[in-house]
This record gives C-alpha cells, sequence and structure tokens, in this order.
C-alpha cells in the first residue's frame, strides 16, 4: 500500500495528510500537498517536501494511474522558520515596555517557531558566578515538571553544564539528538 511507504503528514500539526496519488485517481484531476508537508522515512526522520502529482491517462483516455514527483525542501523550511522566528522576537521586543517583559514572550515564540519541544532562558550573573533558569517554556501536552524542577535547582558556574559552557565560551552549542 501507497500509504505504507509514503508516510506524510502536517508538519505543524503532525497529524496525517491527505495522499495526492489517492486524490488523483479518485478524481483524476492533478494535485499537490498543502503547505508546510513532511515525509517521514523508514527511520522516522522528518523531510520538509514539496509535490505533485498528475494523472496517467492511456491513448483513449483512461485512466490508469499516477505519478508522484517531489522534492526535498528541509534547508529552506529551515530558513523560513529562522526568519520567522526573527521577525517574531522583533516584534515581541517592539511591543514590550521591557525586556523583563518580553524574556517570556521570546522564548514561547522562539521554541514554537522552531519547532522545539522546551526552551530554558538562562541568566548568568558576574558577580555571583552563577546562572539562573529564569524563564522555562515546553509544548503544552509535554509533561516536564521534573525537568522543570531539576533546571529551577541547577544553578551552574561558568563552564559547568550546558549552560554553563555556552556562558563561558560566549557561542551557542548545538545539540542535535539532546
Amino acid at each position: 500500500r501507497l500509504g505504507d511507504i509514503f508516510v506524510i503528514n502536517n508538519e505543524e500539526t503532525g497529524k496525517p495528510t491527505e495522499n495526492p496519488i489517492e486524490r488523483v485517481l479518485a478524481t483524476g484531476i492533478m494535485a499537490a500537498l498543502p503547505d508546510h508537508t513532511v515525509l517521514i522515512d523508514r527511520r522516522g526522520t522528518l523531510r520538509s517536501i514539496d509535490d505533485s502529482a498528475a494523472p496517467i491517462r492511456d491513448r483513449k483516455g483512461k485512466l490508469v494511474g499516477a505519478i508522484l514527483v517531489f522534492r526535498e525542501i528541509s534547508e529552506r523550511r529551515r530558513y523560513e522558520r529562522r526568519s520567522t522566528a526573527q521577525h517574531e522576537v522583533t516584534r515581541v521586543l517592539a511591543e514590550s515596555p521591557s525586556l523583563s517583559e518580553a524574556a517570556a514572550r521570546v522564548l514561547e515564540r522562539l521554541c514554537t517557531t522552531l519547532q522545539f519541544e522546551w526552551g530554558v532562558l538562562w541568566l548568568f550573573d558576574e558577580r555571583t558566578g552563577q546562572a539562573e533558569a529564569a524563564y522555562q517554556w515546553h509544548r503544552p501536552e509535554t509533561d516536564g515538571a521534573r525537568f522543570e524542577k531539576a533546571c529551577g535547582d541547577f544553578k551552574p558556574r561558568k563552564g559547568e553544564g550546558l549552560p554553563g559552557m555556552v556562558w563561558a565560551q560566549s557561542q551557542p552549542i548545538w545539540i542535535k539528538d539532546f
């Protein structure tokens, strides 16, 4: 079955998307996927795709099949999400009377736009030599009470733990599979 090998979902909701081949076979007309569709490969990796499907007809015009053409656009989608995140952060900062009032909203917008499950904003205090998890955000369906408490209890020094390493190096550290 096509659905067993060509698994496609809506990027934002994670819900299955109508397969364009099935639509072509049912209607006999060309079809395309909606924007923000991901293909899930055999290993479970999500790949942003763009596609179209068209009917194949015999000489008498009878529908005998369909052809599907798709291309991976993951890098383009990552760029679009980053660009959207920049605009969201700029808007939040422009609308907020102070940086402290904007911080939680900036964290939430970054996480939702970049599709993160969880985000923590650490503030570093040079006087005490410690960092503090000032703001946390997670998806509503994520149960993160233990993680939230652990972050709240953790007061890393410069070079200690991931926040302390970022503080010491003054640059981002990317961990793909945390």
